[in-house]
Protein backbone atom coordinates (compact mmCIF):
# COMPACT_ATOMS: atom_id res chain seq x y z
CA UNK A 1 0.00 0.00 0.00
CA UNK A 2 1.43 3.38 -1.05
CA UNK A 3 1.63 6.46 1.19
CA UNK A 4 1.33 4.60 4.45
CA UNK A 5 1.81 6.51 7.66
CA UNK A 6 5.16 5.34 8.98
CA UNK A 7 5.44 7.35 12.21
CA UNK A 8 3.31 9.58 14.43
CA UNK A 9 3.95 11.98 17.29
CA UNK A 10 1.45 13.34 19.77
CA UNK A 11 2.76 16.16 21.98
CA UNK A 12 1.31 18.46 24.58
CA UNK A 13 2.16 20.42 27.69
CA UNK A 14 1.66 17.43 30.04
CA UNK A 15 3.27 14.31 28.49
CA UNK A 16 2.46 12.09 31.50
CA UNK A 17 -1.23 12.88 31.25
CA UNK A 18 -1.23 12.28 27.47
CA UNK A 19 0.51 8.92 27.93
CA UNK A 20 -2.00 7.88 30.62
CA UNK A 21 -4.86 8.86 28.30
CA UNK A 22 -3.58 6.81 25.33
CA UNK A 23 -2.63 3.92 27.64
CA UNK A 24 -6.24 3.83 28.83
CA UNK A 25 -7.76 4.46 25.39
CA UNK A 26 -5.71 2.07 23.23
CA UNK A 27 -3.75 -0.02 25.74
CA UNK A 28 -0.46 1.45 24.52
CA UNK A 29 2.68 0.95 26.59
CA UNK A 30 5.48 3.52 26.53
CA UNK A 31 9.25 3.26 26.80
CA UNK A 32 10.47 6.63 28.09
CA UNK A 33 13.53 8.06 26.42
CA UNK A 34 14.89 11.17 24.77
CA UNK A 35 13.89 12.48 21.38
CA UNK A 36 16.29 13.76 18.82
CA UNK A 37 15.07 17.33 19.35
CA UNK A 38 14.06 19.46 22.30
CA UNK A 39 11.45 20.97 19.98
CA UNK A 40 9.51 17.69 20.14
CA UNK A 41 9.71 16.84 23.85
CA UNK A 42 11.54 17.71 27.04
CA UNK A 43 14.37 15.26 27.84
CA UNK A 44 13.20 12.02 29.49
CA UNK A 45 9.50 12.69 28.85
CA UNK A 46 9.06 11.21 25.36
CA UNK A 47 7.30 7.84 25.41
CA UNK A 48 8.04 5.57 22.45
CA UNK A 49 5.06 3.36 21.53
CA UNK A 50 5.68 -0.28 20.63
CA UNK A 51 4.81 -0.66 16.93
CA UNK A 52 3.39 -4.13 17.63
CA UNK A 53 0.79 -2.61 19.95
CA UNK A 54 0.01 0.65 18.12
CA UNK A 55 0.26 -0.74 14.60
CA UNK A 56 3.06 1.70 13.63
CA UNK A 57 6.01 3.50 15.19
CA UNK A 58 5.29 6.62 17.17
CA UNK A 59 5.55 8.44 20.41
CA UNK A 60 3.82 10.65 22.93
CA UNK A 61 5.68 13.47 24.66
CA UNK A 62 6.00 17.23 25.01
CA UNK A 63 6.52 19.57 27.91
CA UNK A 64 5.30 22.72 29.63
CA UNK A 65 6.95 25.04 27.10
CA UNK A 66 5.90 23.09 23.99
CA UNK A 67 2.80 23.38 21.81
CA UNK A 68 0.22 20.61 21.61
CA UNK A 69 0.20 18.92 18.20
CA UNK A 70 -0.36 15.66 16.36
CA UNK A 71 2.04 14.80 13.54
CA UNK A 72 1.88 11.97 11.01
CA UNK A 73 4.82 11.03 8.80
CA UNK A 74 3.98 9.58 5.38
CA UNK A 75 6.43 7.04 3.97
CA UNK A 76 6.70 7.13 0.18
CA UNK A 77 6.48 10.63 -1.32
CA UNK A 78 5.85 13.27 1.34
CA UNK A 79 5.65 16.14 -1.17
CA UNK A 80 3.09 14.29 -3.31
CA UNK A 81 0.98 13.42 -0.26
CA UNK A 82 1.03 17.05 0.93
CA UNK A 83 0.14 18.30 -2.55
CA UNK A 84 -2.84 15.94 -2.75
CA UNK A 85 -3.99 16.98 0.74
CA UNK A 86 -3.92 20.64 -0.37
CA UNK A 87 -5.90 19.78 -3.52
CA UNK A 88 -8.56 18.26 -1.27
CA UNK A 89 -8.76 21.41 0.87
CA UNK A 90 -6.16 20.57 3.48
CA UNK A 91 -3.64 23.13 4.67
CA UNK A 92 0.09 22.52 4.79
CA UNK A 93 1.57 23.39 8.14
CA UNK A 94 4.81 21.43 7.87
CA UNK A 95 6.38 19.92 4.81
CA UNK A 96 9.54 17.95 4.23
CA UNK A 97 11.61 21.13 4.65
CA UNK A 98 9.84 22.62 7.68
CA UNK A 99 7.56 25.63 7.66
CA UNK A 100 5.61 26.54 4.58
CA UNK A 101 7.03 28.71 1.79
CA UNK A 102 5.13 31.87 2.72
CA UNK A 103 6.34 31.70 6.31
CA UNK A 104 9.91 31.18 5.15
CA UNK A 105 9.63 34.17 2.79
CA UNK A 106 8.19 36.24 5.64
CA UNK A 107 11.02 35.19 7.94
CA UNK A 108 13.55 36.20 5.27
CA UNK A 109 11.84 39.59 4.90
CA UNK A 110 11.72 40.08 8.67
CA UNK A 111 15.40 39.22 8.97
CA UNK A 112 16.16 41.84 6.32
CA UNK A 113 14.06 44.43 8.15
CA UNK A 114 15.75 43.54 11.43
CA UNK A 115 19.17 43.98 9.84
CA UNK A 116 18.11 47.39 8.44
CA UNK A 117 16.73 48.37 11.85
CA UNK A 118 19.96 47.32 13.57
CA UNK A 119 21.97 49.44 11.12
CA UNK A 120 19.64 52.40 11.68
CA UNK A 121 20.00 52.01 15.45
CA UNK A 122 23.79 52.01 15.11
CA UNK A 123 23.55 55.29 13.19
CA UNK A 124 21.20 56.76 15.81
CA UNK A 125 23.62 55.68 18.54
CA UNK A 126 26.49 57.43 16.72
CA UNK A 127 24.43 60.64 16.39
CA UNK A 128 23.51 60.45 20.08
CA UNK A 129 27.16 60.11 21.06
CA UNK A 130 27.99 63.18 18.96
CA UNK A 131 25.03 65.12 20.42
CA UNK A 132 26.11 64.22 23.95
CA UNK A 133 29.62 65.44 23.15
CA UNK A 134 28.26 68.69 21.74
CA UNK A 135 25.97 69.11 24.75
CA UNK A 136 28.97 68.64 27.05
CA UNK A 137 30.92 71.27 25.10
CA UNK A 138 27.94 73.68 25.22
CA UNK A 139 27.63 73.18 29.00
CA UNK A 140 31.33 73.89 29.42
CA UNK A 141 31.13 76.95 27.15
CA UNK A 142 28.02 78.21 28.99
CA UNK A 143 29.82 77.89 32.31
CA UNK A 144 32.88 79.68 30.87
CA UNK A 145 30.68 82.48 29.41
CA UNK A 146 28.88 82.89 32.73
CA UNK A 147 32.20 83.28 34.56
CA UNK A 148 33.46 85.72 31.90
CA UNK A 149 30.25 87.78 32.15
CA UNK A 150 30.69 87.94 35.92
CA UNK A 151 34.29 89.14 35.51
CA UNK A 152 33.25 91.80 32.95
CA UNK A 153 30.44 93.04 35.24
CA UNK A 154 32.83 93.23 38.21
CA UNK A 155 35.42 95.15 36.15
CA UNK A 156 32.77 97.59 34.84
CA UNK A 157 31.66 98.29 38.43
CA UNK A 158 35.29 98.92 39.41
CA UNK A 159 35.79 101.29 36.46
CA UNK A 160 32.55 103.12 37.28
CA UNK A 161 33.64 103.43 40.90
CA UNK A 162 37.07 104.77 39.87
CA UNK A 163 35.46 107.33 37.50
CA UNK A 164 33.11 108.50 40.24
CA UNK A 165 36.03 108.82 42.65
CA UNK A 166 38.13 110.69 40.07
CA UNK A 167 35.24 113.07 39.25
CA UNK A 168 34.77 113.91 42.93
CA UNK A 169 38.46 114.63 43.46
CA UNK A 170 39.12 116.69 40.34
CA UNK A 171 40.15 120.03 41.87
CA UNK A 172 40.39 122.56 39.05
CA UNK A 173 37.49 121.95 36.81
CA UNK A 174 34.17 123.66 36.98
CA UNK A 175 32.69 120.87 35.02
CA UNK A 176 32.98 117.96 37.43
CA UNK A 177 32.89 115.32 34.77
CA UNK A 178 35.75 113.96 32.78
CA UNK A 179 34.98 113.61 29.14
CA UNK A 180 37.04 111.35 27.04
CA UNK A 181 37.87 112.44 23.50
Amino acid sequence: MANQIVHFEITGTDPGRLQAYYRGLFGWSFELGDTVSGKVSEPGRYGFVDAGVAGLNGGVGGGASLRAKVLFYVGDDVEAALGRAEELGGQRVFGPEGVMKEARATVVQLNGLLADTRNSLKKVDAVLVEAQGIAGNVRGASNDLGALRGDVDANLRKIEGMMNELNRKWPFARDTEIKLP
